[in-house]
């Protein structure tokens, strides 16, 4: 037999009633809360004792330098023991023109004392009043026209004795070798360096190649020859 439940004592149907009570009574504590106020006292903290003050006088330290009295003299007694007596002058001045022994005769004879001569460091430079130029380019009295019939020399003999290494070709290796060198004061190719390469092999061919070169008048600076840095870049260029 099933039981059935009695409506009036169900809460199933009073569950709204129940939610706006809480709800009444919540907002009822948070109004409280923000209508509550507190009671608090202000301390004001006094020192009970007036502090200790206490003048520090510094003490002096500096000295008073006391000069030394100079001794009195007494001038009587000063007066009294100088007494000048005169003595007979009985030096002889030797008035004749003979030389003496320690004079310079005519016979002497001078010697000149020869000095080693030190050589200066031959410094190489940048830049000199007259630069270091090819032999076939010495007519030209204009600096920077010089300049560039020694690139024009330069560039010949590369475009003539170049060559493509075969490795580098076939591995499609380019790009640009820069080289340093030193025209020294005889006009000769030394102290060749690499500074940059893409590869050791395209560097070895263009060392090779700038032992090539002409002869070189060296630079000049005031009207001295002067050792010379030289930069040259190599381009190595794969035709498409």
């Amino acid at each position: 037999m099933e039981t059935k439940k009695n409506a009036s004592q169900t809460l199933e149907n009073k569950k709204f009633i129940f939610f706006q009570l809480g709800l009444i009574l919540s907002l009822g504590l948070v109004f409280l809360a923000f209508e509550w106020k507190s009671s608090y006292i202000l301390f004001k903290f006094e020192p009970k004792e007036t502090p200790i003050t206490e003048d520090f006088v510094i003490p002096n330290t500096f000295f008073n330098e006391t000069k030394p009295e100079a001794p009195k003299v007494n001038k009587q007694h000063l007066a009294r023991s100088l007494q000048f007596v005169p003595v007979a002058n009985t030096a002889v001045i030797n008035t004749d023109n003979t030389p003496n022994s320690n004079s310079i005769t005519n016979n002497t004879t001078i010697v000149p004392i020869e000095t080693e001569k030190i050589d200066e460091p031959d410094v190489p430079v940048f830049h000199a009043e007259h630069f270091a130029h090819t032999k076939s380019c010495k007519n030209i009295e204009d600096e920077e026209q010089r300049k560039l019939c020694t690139f024009d020399e330069i560039n010949k003999v590369l475009q003539k004795n170049l060559k493509y290494p075969a490795d580098m070709k076939k591995a499609e290796i380019e790009g640009t070798v820069f080289i340093r060198f030193v025209v020294n004061k005889s006009g000769d190719i030394e102290n060749i360096e690499v500074l940059r390469t893409p590869h050791a092999q395209l560097s070895n061919e263009a060392i090779r190649v700038l032992k090539m070169f002409p002869e070189f008048f060296p630079a000049k600076q005031n009207g001295r020859a002067v050792s010379q840095y030289y930069t040259l870049p190599v381009v190595f260029k794969l035709k498409g």
